[in-house]
Parts: structure tokens; C-alpha cells; sequence
């Protein structure tokens, strides 16, 4: 209905499906292998992930009022974060430890692969 051309709404349609699929997917994989590997090699990180997108469900399951308090939550820890960031370089700066003139200057010992690719 949206393009008044059923083939192209439903191209569309299952483009943006795959879309969420995907970067669910690469979520639960960061959070298990990244970010909880840093704390425990215990569980494998695949079991974690599973657990993880599981958990997501079950929020939506329950409601968008759950759901958006949820997000409400993740947001608020994800601009503390930010925050604290931000405060420590701001410290650093002011404090005369920081040097704004290499703000600009990024090196890497890379070949430019990740560049590339995306990874």
C-alpha cells in the first residue's frame, strides 16, 4: 500500500525485516562477546547472546510501556557513559594534562582494511 505497488512494498518491507534481524543479531553478539566477555569466559558467548535477544522478547512481549521503560533505562545508561567520557576528557583539557592541538590527529597502525570493510 505505501508505494501503491504491492512487489516494491514487499521488497521494502522485508528489507527493513532483515534489516532489525541483523543488527539484533550484531547487538546480542557485541554484548556477549565484547562487552560480558570482558568479565567472564564462562559461558559461551553464543548461549549468551541467545539469552540476550530472549530477554529483549520477553520486554516486548510483556508491552510498549515496559518496553519503552526499558529503552528509557538503556538510554539513560548509555548517556552517563557518555557523560563520564566527556568528563574526563574535559578534565583532562583544563587540567593542562590534555593536549587539544592532537584532537585532529588520528594514527593508526592499521592498512586501512577496517576502513574497507566496515569491521
Amino acid at each position: 500500500k505505501a508505494f501503491k505497488v504491492p512487489f516494491l512494498t514487499f521488497v521494502v518491507a522485508f528489507m527493513v525485516m532483515c534489516s532489525g534481524l541483523s543488527s539484533a543479531s550484531a547487538a546480542a553478539r557485541a554484548f556477549s562477546g565484547d562487552y560480558l566477555g570482558e568479565f567472564t569466559d564462562a559461558v559461551p558467548p553464543t548461549l549468551i547472546a541467545i539469552l540476550f535477544i530472549l530477554a529483549l522478547a520477553a520486554i516486548n512481549l510483556r508491552g510498549v510501556a515496559e518496553s519503552v521503560k526499558a529503552n528509557v533505562v538503556l538510554t539513560l545508561v548509555e548517556v552517563s557513559g557518555l557523560a563520564v567520557i566527556l568528563a574526563i576528557g574535559a578534565y583532562a583539557v583544563f587540567s593542562g594534562e590534555g593536549e587539544p592541538s592532537r584532537l585532529t590527529q588520528i594514527e593508526t597502525g592499521g592498512t586501512g582494511y577496517a576502513l574497507l570493510t566496515g569491521v
